[in-house]
């Protein structure tokens, strides 16, 4: 996927710039801070997306670093998303690259494609969203009254449903978490192989007579703030929501473990 600056000729010229003009490319315009687009920005209907470019710091000639304006600066913003987007599928295609960035871009201006923002504003989370939920929300284990600490003088009780959802950061790689019944120490499930940005959904239904301890852990210490966060559930009800967990906690559930 190629991606190129729209130019910085302004509204009024309607001015066709290459190589952003061409059918294969993407083109980029520039909004500031409040998401306006910049008043140099080249418009033409050959726009596809628009990013920041207006006082940008970056990099600049003889080692120095420099705040600038232009397309040229929004051009990059794009260009890193979509390889955030390859990295994450490797198997994505060119076209389905563009639908990533453009489907999911902030509409500004007039609804729909317009000659000032393209389709939008890129976003870097709904198209790494859009990608799909890969979660293994399948991983679960239904009690059937025996191995995960059942009771024989608990079946009339309705199993105990503990849901976990997690949202992973663009550093995963230092998260794992866990279920376990904690008088045996047996693992319901772990998971420690994530990828950027990745949604997971965790169900189980066990005995609510035993003790069941939910853990997580983050080798960095960071825990997940930002894009990342956990939400912890009990037949239905919502206990635990966020990320400031630091290197980690945990979280118990069942009548056992009073």
């Amino acid at each position: 996927l190629s991606v190129a600056a729209s130019g910085n000729s302004g509204g009024t010229t309607n001015a066709v710039n290459y190589p952003a003009a061409y059918d294969i490319v993407v083109s980029v315009a520039a909004v500031d801070s409040s998401k306006n687009l910049a008043s140099f920005s080249t418009r033409n209907n050959r726009v596809d997306l628009a990013a920041p470019g207006v006082d940008v710091r970056s990099t600049w000639n003889n080692g120095r670093y420099a705040t600038i304006s232009g397309t040229s600066m929004a051009c990059p913003h794009v260009s890193g998303v979509a390889a955030l987007l390859r990295s994450y599928d490797k198997n994505l295609t060119t076209a389905e690259l563009f639908t990533a960035l453009t489907s999911t871009a902030e509409d500004r201006g007039p609804s729909g494609k317009d000659s000032s923002f393209g389709h939008g504003i890129v976003d870097a989370l709904a198209a790494i969203e859009s990608l799909g939920d890969s979660s293994g929300g399948d991983n679960s284990d239904e009690n059937d009254g025996g191995d995960d600490g059942g009771n024989d003088g608990a079946d009339d009780l309705p199993c105990l449903e503990i849901r976990v959802d997690i949202r992973l950061d663009l550093f995963p790689g230092d998260i794992s978490h866990s279920l376990r019944n904690l008088a045996t120490g047996e693992e319901v499930w772990k998971e420690d192989s994530y990828r950027p940005f990745e949604r997971d959904t965790q169900t189980v239904c066990v005995d609510r007579l035993s003790c069941w301890r939910y853990e997580i852990v983050d080798s960095y210490g960071d825990g997940l703030l930002g894009y990342g966060g956990i939400a912890l559930s009990e037949d239905g009800e919502v206990l635990y929501r966020g990320g400031n967990f630091g290197t980690g906690g945990y979280r118990d559930f069942g009548l056992g473990c009073e």
